[in-house]
């Protein structure tokens, strides 16, 4: 469609282009204005909170953790669409890819989302592991492992290891692989693994950095977020 001639026609050629209209609105989209005066109102609560312990503790977090199913798919393509900073692959999979990994045997679905005094995050992060073939060891690898920034360095991170690691022992896993796949943006992320408690492995692809941890010498990590009640 050309510019129209006459600018009173402007308002209407833009509406019939579709240009600024989104394939996908979500609740969380909806909501994404509240959930910026939450966020200020949690900058501003940090500065007198003392210890970095002692106002995580305050914030009062609370995590709800389940597999993934159909009413969160929609959501859980848009984070893996969009998300870039805590992203440790970057894989971009679309619904048909995230229901063929969720009927699979073996596989380790998992979203999490979190609330805390000042407000619902909604649903922040999601993790997908898939059995590890050709393995002296059943051997779980973590295809997809990403988060909101908006809960970057508030022990969330270690809060859905742990449950990542109870998943997989119920399956019967005896290993843990984690890949990072370093990009442009997620560089906040690159000593996520080993700061976990995994050790390197040797990679075949010099795109995917391995990590892996035996799930028998994995203690629970330190985090301030509770269950949700």
């Amino acid at each position: 469609m050309g510019v129209p001639t006459d600018p009173a026609d402007y308002i209407s050629a833009l509406q019939q282009g579709l240009w600024f209209e989104a394939l996908v609105v979500t609740d969380v989209d909806r909501q994404r204005v509240q959930q910026y005066r939450e966020e200020s109102q949690r900058r501003e609560f940090r500065q007198p909170a003392g210890t970095l312990s002692g106002y995580l503790t305050s914030l009062q977090m609370c995590a709800q953790i389940r597999a993934i199913d159909e009413d969160d798919l929609e959501r859980v393509v848009q984070l893996l669409a969009k998300t870039n900073q805590f992203n440790l692959t970057t894989r971009r999979h679309v619904a048909a890819d995230v229901r063929r990994f969720s009927e699979a045997a073996g596989t380790v679905g998992l979203t999490l989302r979190l609330t805390d005094r000042f407000g619902d995050y909604g649903l922040i992060s999601v993790v997908i592991g898939v059995p590890l073939p050709n393995t002296s060891v059943p051997t779980l690898r973590l295809d997809t492992w990403l988060m909101s920034c908006r809960a970057i360095g508030r022990t969330v991170e270690e809060y859905l290891l742990n449950h990542v690691m109870q998943a997989a022992r119920q399956l019967n896993y005896e290993v843990v692989v984690g890949e990072f796949i370093p990009t442009a943006k997620n560089g906040l992320v690159a000593d996520f693994y080993t700061r976990v408690g995994f050790r390197p492995l040797t990679s075949a692809d010099d795109r995917v950095k391995l990590y892996s941890v035996e799930l028998s010498s994995f203690t629970p990590l330190q985090s301030f977020v509770t269950p949700e009640a």
